[in-house]
């Protein structure tokens, strides 16, 4: 079904720059989040480990925003004639739904996940190793669930595109696959993470009004957190799910061309938004001075690194241009004859070199010492085998 008659060209040119605007900086911090995770793993236990999952599907989602933006309109949902009616028989379309589908659906598993392991850890007392033995299930239910949900809309081939941002979802022209399988898993989701976070807060409250002490600095820290986190999480879902619902109640007068109804574009552009967000919010909730001091070390360790290779080679290079090496190189012992009992016994006692005049200018420059019975030549440069100019001496 085609929306065009509701919608102006001046209003998807608007739409393309806020989707533009709001793809970069939800691409930047959600990058800059897992990169933060990997320079330093160990800072990031359960119940924060969550997060960083969490914006690695908003990175992915954002991405699909971004090859919308290259791709461009026709490319991915319309041809010469207006909108396809079946998404899946583009490929670009195709990536892109399974882009925003299956990693919406697995930020919004990983936010349970993310209110559970708060629940354990605040108010159960759950230790980060007792967690994370579970990490293997949290998994499991996060990434296989949405692509459960992703093989079944692709069976049925219930994907369509958006008029307005130009993006394949499903749908978008059915309200009933809107509802099933968009407001339900998402409602339900968001649900169930809200109320495993407020039965965290509420143990952890009536555990410090029963002690009548004052808790652990860290955990009211953490509590701060991950209460800032879940409120500027639980804001833009909420909206975003209000307006799936805007939508499917208004779907089926929007499609009939008899009725003069026409969607708000302004509900639209609060989708994108709040689509978003959470990527956005993820990231300033990891990043921080701290996070600033762990990039910093990580650049200077690199920097480092590299002067400490580049000093270490032109070093190596200065010493091989300044510095001679010496050898010792052997000298076959040759006994020489005489008639006299005390010249044999010297000559059997102490072995003599060679002494033909052809060796005469190869001694001047090299001197011989003797070392472990043998007799050896102190030679400027390293030689190896026997030598071809003098064969009586052997060069090591």
């Amino acid at each position: 079904m085609k929306l065009h008659n509701h919608i102006f060209c001046r209003e998807k040119q608007f739409a393309e720059i806020w989707m533009a605007v709001w793809t970069s900086f939800c691409l930047l911090f959600s990058v800059m989040t897992v990169i933060t995770f990997f320079i330093d793993t160990s800072k990031f236990h359960y119940p924060k480990r969550p997060i960083i999952f969490l914006s690695l599907c908003y990175a992915m989602y954002s991405i699909a925003y971004l090859i919308r933006l290259i791709a461009g309109r026709q490319q991915v949902t319309c041809d010469p004639d207006g909108l396809m009616t079946q998404g899946l028989d583009n490929t670009n379309c195709a990536a892109i739904f399974l882009l925003l589908y299956y990693f919406s659906t697995a930020a919004a598993l990983w936010w349970v996940i993310l209110s559970l392991t708060w629940l354990l850890s605040a108010g159960l007392k759950w230790s980060h190793d007792a967690i994370e033995l579970y990490s293997s299930y949290f998994h499991l239910v996060s990434w296989g669930i949405p692509a459960v949900q992703s093989i079944i809309i692709i069976v049925l081939r219930d994907v369509s595109g958006d008029e307005l941002t130009g993006l394949c979802f499903v749908g978008t022209n059915n309200a009933n696959s809107l509802l099933g399988y968009v407001i339900g898993p998402l409602g339900a989701y968001l649900l169930l993470g809200i109320a495993l976070l407020v039965a965290g807060y509420i143990i952890l409250f009536c555990q410090e009004k029963k002690e009548a002490v004052k808790g652990d600095e860290k955990i009211e820290i953490l509590m701060v957190r991950i209460g800032i986190f879940s409120l500027l999480y639980t804001v833009p879902a909420t909206c975003l799910l209000a307006c799936y619902f805007y939508e499917y109640l208004n779907l089926s007068s929007w499609t009939n061309s008899a009725s003069t109804n026409s969607p708000s574009i302004e509900i639209y552009i609060l989708k994108t938004f709040s689509g978003l967000l959470p990527g956005i919010t993820s990231g300033l909730c990891v990043l921080g001075c701290r996070t600033l001091d762990t990039w910093a070390n990580a650049c200077s360790n690199l920097c480092f690194r590299k002067y400490n290779r580049n000093s270490k080679a032109v070093s190596y290079q200065s010493n091989n241009n300044n510095n001679t090496v010496r050898q010792y190189i052997p000298v076959k012992a040759v006994r020489q004859s005489s008639n006299t009992n005390s010249s044999q016994h010297s000559s059997s006692a102490r072995p003599h070199t060679t002494t033909h005049s052809s060796t005469r200018s190869y001694h001047k420059h090299h001197h011989r010492t003797t070392h472990n019975g043998g007799t050896y030549v102190l030679s400027p440069s390293p030689v190896c085998g026997p030598s071809t100019r003098y064969p009586g001496e052997y060069h090591v």
